[in-house]
């Protein structure tokens, strides 16, 4: 059996770099973040620029880190929190609404999962999350933030799981389900 390159996808706070991390553990796998290396210094810089040039920093992101999951997967499964769908549709809700017209699976040189979890969310348990982290990182706006799981649960090539009422162990469980 080759190695497995596993993405997690959600907005904040729906447990993506929880569930990432202990699937990583379970599968004897690398925990891989997106954006990566080198790339991931200059994240603070692009956060708040213009949508067009935050979308070129993180696709650009995005295809880099394609480069290195390549390379692991020859001897690891590779488990990626985030990957293109959270640049495509992040950036879609934030107005480049071109996007929206673009097959995402075809025209990128990247390297596509073998399958895609969208790890979904209510407000309320969101809310709760975030209040519980140790980062002073801003929390996004909850509208956009609705927005932005609307656009993802759009995509039928998802793996949606509802993680309300989960703990990450029983989240991870389910995600073996369906490897």
């Amino acid at each position: 059996m080759s190695n497995l390159f596993i993405a997690i996808e959600g907005i904040d706070g729906c447990g993506k770099t929880t569930v990432t991390k202990k699937l990583a553990e379970r599968l004897k796998g690398i925990c891989f973040k997106t954006p990566s290396g080198f790339l991931a210094n200059f994240r603070k810089y692009f956060e708040n620029a213009p949508a067009l040039i935050r979308f070129a920093y993180f696709i650009t992101a995005t295809i880099i880190s394609s480069f290195e999951i390549r390379k692991l997967l020859k001897n690891d499964h590779v488990i990626c929190d985030r990957y293109i769908y959270s640049t495509w549709i992040y950036h879609i809700v934030y107005g480049l609404r071109f996007l929206q017209n673009i097959p995402l699976d075809k025209i990128l040189p990247i390297s596509k999962p073998h399958i895609t979890f969208l790890l979904i969310v209510n407000e309320e348990e969101r809310k709760k999350r975030i209040s519980e982290r140790k980062t002073t990182r801003k929390d996004r706006d909850s509208e956009t933030l609705a927005l932005v799981q609307e656009k993802y649960c759009s995509f039928d090539n998802l793996v949606k799981i509802n993680t309300v009422n989960f703990s990450a162990d029983q989240v991870v469980n389910e995600i073996l389900t369906y490897l």
